[in-house]
């Protein structure tokens, strides 16, 4: 059988709703109130640098916005 990266994301999503891990940061009442700030320190970060792929701050600001509300439609 060929597995997709669909396949792959529903894995993930029955496996943490098994374990009842919130499915966004907003679940845990965080909010993108301060998302630029989030993604600037994150590329400002040592471990950015050895990153499979090259980001910018305003790519970390968009996956924490992403993660804070769920839509990750855009990434």
């Amino acid at each position: 059988k060929s597995h997709t990266t669909a396949d792959f994301i529903a894995y993930v999503q029955e496996f943490t709703a098994r374990l009842d891990i919130p499915k966004t940061l907003a679940d845990i009442d965080i909010t993108a109130e301060h998302a630029e700030i989030v993604g600037e320190k994150a590329y400002n970060d040592p471990s950015t640098a050895s990153n499979a792929k090259p980001v910018t701050a305003s790519d970390l600001q968009h996956l924490f916005e992403a993660s804070v509300s769920g839509n990750m439609q855009d990434l």
